[in-house]
């Protein structure tokens, strides 16, 4: 366990103080590190990885391949005592960056005391986070209903117990749906509901949802009525407020994920959750930390009491919803794939450990099959249930969802498609965020970015990295199968494009911002790893989206709609998407981004207690198509690794 030092106490680790800590108070060896971007110092065991000391001492940081030292994303700053660089950091570190103190946090081990700056995007993952979304209209009809009762007080002739008085004047009232016989008593709200009857002179509302009476509030406070709806994605959590009396969405918060610090796809979280000591518990932590917090201040903005929210929604792909319930992951790890529940789960908040809602009732909306979740039913019920009559619904992230409507017949698949659109295992990659390049076209004889902010160029996000690839098929730089060409097999070039061709270590790179035009000096380029990450993961999903449509006989010409979801999807520049493969070609108009439908669902399900059971009958009868055995794909994966010839390929 890490021990928080007083700093005004003791000597700071400096570049003079070289060897190790004396043996703490638990008799282990021990160094001091001061995490100057934190102005923590702790004691942490001797050879312990930064990435390992960091989390003990409450500090995440970000490490896109889980950790296990490939991805190079983690670079922390030693300002003291650099230990010697690792291979891995040799090969993944520039010279220059490793003599500047530069180091992996999850390779670089500690074992002198140190002082480490840790980068603010690290620590503090930010990027510009969807949460709107549009939806169809529904009336308001929310499981969660308030009703105000005067209950009779009691007396000599009139000695029932305080839960049957209020159970009668209910059915009395006309107030509640159910016989007295069908509605169940919860015991902390038994122990509080002789103080509450006789504080409110027992005229009190009663806070129902189907037969579960979840509180009983001293005078009326019918208006007072709020549900928070939730999407767990493997990278970003969104929550929203929602006015049960209205459906209004109040207000809308959202945060990076924090599981990121345990790996940024599904496989990492599930071999940290199976593989690790407490590493199930970690990650569920986590997420119920991030809950809380949203929660609160989701509430804080709209100036609405958290006890006032009584109903939340959750939705998620199979493994986020398993590390938000404390399920164990390791079946979903390796074939066949097997949930411990694909069922609607219903619980209490307390159950779970969410304290800022004290008196809410949660569902966690049910999942299809393996890891199609349910954001896929959200997405379903939001956009396809009474959309086009033949439709493909497409959810871009690092787990990406697949959906095929044909009629009354529905397929689903689930394809991994990496973090790559989010801008990890990109070279120069980041999220959307300020000094994000977004957009990359050819504008004369040179190439034109546009960058997030209007600030010097930091990297490239997703829309930028798949403008920049399609922008370089049609110049020739990258041929179908992905290859980035060498300067001398392009003579026609314009010379200030055929400038930013140049090579490095026998690897041909290009240019997208000239050093001088960055932020950090240095060039921000795409690389030949960099195309082969981008080909992955469209082909993947592509493959999803051929074999589905293949399966349910369904044509490119016979779609009327295609809807792009998610927060990727959104911004997507739609002509690229199509000219790299990533989309079929059909017309533009109709292609449609549909924002955050997983949201939008979650949403729906508050607002309308129908609609929390037709997600029940969509996980039931949507048909899923594991991909991982199934010829068709594996056939369509490698056909759609290549690029099409041009925007009308097919």
């Amino acid at each position: 366990m890490s021990i928080n030092l007083n700093q005004s106490g003791g000597n700071e680790a400096s570049e003079g103080n070289t060897g190790r800590a004396d043996k703490g108070a638990t008799g282990a060896s021990a160094v001091v590190v001061f995490f100057e971007s934190h102005h923590l110092k702790v004691a942490v065991p001797s050879g312990i990885t930064v990435l390992d000391a960091a989390r003990r001492s409450g500090i995440h940081i970000e490490t896109p391949c889980g950790g296990i030292g490939v991805c190079g994303k983690c670079k922390v700053r030693f300002t003291s005592n650099p230990p010697m660089p690792t291979e891995q950091e040799r090969a993944l570190l520039s010279d220059r960056e490793i003599a500047s103190g530069y180091r992996l946090a999850c390779r670089s081990r500690i074992f002198s005391n140190a002082s480490i700056i840790i980068p603010q995007e690290l620590s503090h993952p930010t990027g510009y986070i969807l949460t709107f979304g549009t939806a169809k209209m529904v009336s308001v009809e929310p499981l969660v209903r308030k009703r105000f009762v005067k209950v009779p007080i009691p007396s000599l002739n009139d000695e029932r117990g305080d839960w049957e008085r209020l159970v009668a004047a209910l059915s009395e009232s006309g107030s509640s749906e159910h016989s007295p016989d069908e509605l169940n008593p919860d015991l902390e709200l038994l122990r509080s509901l002789p103080r509450v009857l006789r504080d409110a002179q027992f005229e009190v509302t009663v806070v129902m949802a189907g037969k579960k009476m979840l509180a009983v509030e001293r005078g009326d406070t019918t208006k007072m009525n709020y549900g928070l709806a939730f999407d767990i994605g493997t990278t970003t959590v969104v929550c929203y407020l929602v006015d049960l009396a209205n459906g209004a969405t109040l207000s809308t918060t959202s945060t990076i994920n924090p599981q990121v610090a345990y790996g940024d796809d599904l496989i990492s979280r599930i071999a940290f959750a199976s593989e690790s000591e407490n590493g199930l518990k970690l990650l569920h932590e986590a997420i119920i930390g991030a809950v809380n917090e949203l929660a609160l201040k989701v509430c804080a903005e709209a100036a609405v009491s958290p006890s006032h929210v009584y109903h939340a929604t959750f939705v998620g792909n199979t493994c986020m919803l398993h590390l938000l319930l404390g399920l164990d992951v390791t079946l979903l790890g390796r074939a066949p794939y097997v949930a411990v529940t694909q069922s609607l789960v219903e619980l209490r908040a307390s159950e779970l450990g969410i304290t800022a809602i004290p008196n809410a009732i949660l569902h966690v909306l049910p999942r299809i099959g393996g890891f199609v979740g349910a954001d896929t039913v959200a997405m379903i019920i939001s956009h396809l249930l009474n959309g086009a009559d033949v439709a493909l619904a497409i959810d871009i992230g690092t787990n990406s969802e697949v959906v095929v409507k044909c009629g009354d017949e529905m397929l689903a698949a689930s394809a991994a498609a990496g973090p790559a659109f989010e801008g990890a295992r990109i070279k120069h990659g980041m999220r959307a965020a300020n000094g994000a390049i977004c957009s990359v076209k050819v504008d004369g004889n040179d190439l034109r970015c546009v960058v997030i902010g209007d600030a010097p160029a930091k990297g490239i996000c997703g829309t930028g990295l798949i403008d920049a690839v399609a922008a370089l098929l049609e110049l020739g730089i990258i041929d179908e199968t992905g290859r980035m060409v060498h300067r001398c097999e392009l003579p026609s070039l314009p010379s200030r494009i055929a400038d930013r061709l140049i090579e490095r270590d026998g690897e041909v790179e290009f240019v997208l911002v000239h050093g001088d035009e960055s932020e950090g000096g240095f060039p921000i380029v795409l690389t030949q790893r960099d195309i082969r990450q981008l080909q992955l993961a469209k082909g993947s999903i592509r493959a999803a989206t051929e074999t589905l449509l293949n399966l349910a006989g369904v044509s490119y010409d016979a779609l009327q709609a295609v809807y792009i979801c998610g927060a990727f999807g959104t911004f997507i520049p739609k002509r690229s998407a199509v000219r790299i493969g990533l989309i079929p070609p059909i017309p533009m108009e109709r292609i449609y981004s549909v924002g955050n439908a997983a949201g939008t669902g979650a949403k729906l399900a508050l607002i309308n207690r129908n609609e929390l059971k037709r997600a029940e009958l969509v996980a039931r009868s949507v048909r899923h198509i594991e991909l991982g055995t199934n010829p068709l794909y594996a056939e369509a994966f490698f056909e759609w690794m290549r690029f099409p010839k041009n925007a009308s390929s097919s």
